[in-house]
Parts: structure tokens; sequence; C-alpha cells
């Protein structure tokens, strides 16, 4: 999960987390596709502007470092 935003990247975590998912969350795009080349995710939550890289953009890159990420839908 990316989001610039701290503090609203904390609050979807706490609430996947309390629904029972293993959350990771992420401010930079470049450690979360850093975290990616080490371990697999599920799901890739990401915010659409973010200094630096979009979120279409963060998970194009991240479907070329795991190509069986999730489709875009």
């Amino acid at each position: 999960m990316i989001d610039d935003e701290a503090t609203q990247g904390r609050l979807l975590a706490e609430t996947l987390q309390r629904e029972g998912f293993i959350t990771q969350p992420f401010t930079d795009p470049q450690q979360a596709l850093a975290q990616l080349k080490r371990e697999h995710f599920d799901i890739l939550i990401t915010d659409q502007r973010m200094p630096g890289m979009s979120g279409i953009d963060c998970i194009q890159a991240a479907r070329r470092i795991d190509p069986t990420s999730p489709p875009l839908s």
C-alpha cells in the first residue's frame, strides 16, 4: 500500500488490519518497489498522485518486477 500522505496510509492500513489483512504501508513508491524485489505481494494499493511517480507508473513498474502482479482494473 503506497500513499505519500502517511496519515491516510496509516488509517487505511489500520482499517484493512481490522478486517484481517496483513498490510505493509509505504510513503515512497521507490521503497515499495524495492521491497517487491524481495517479497511477493498479493495486491498493490496506490495513491494516484504522488511526488515523482504516479500510481499507474508505480503499478507498471511493479509488473516489470513481478509479472504475476494483479492486473489494473
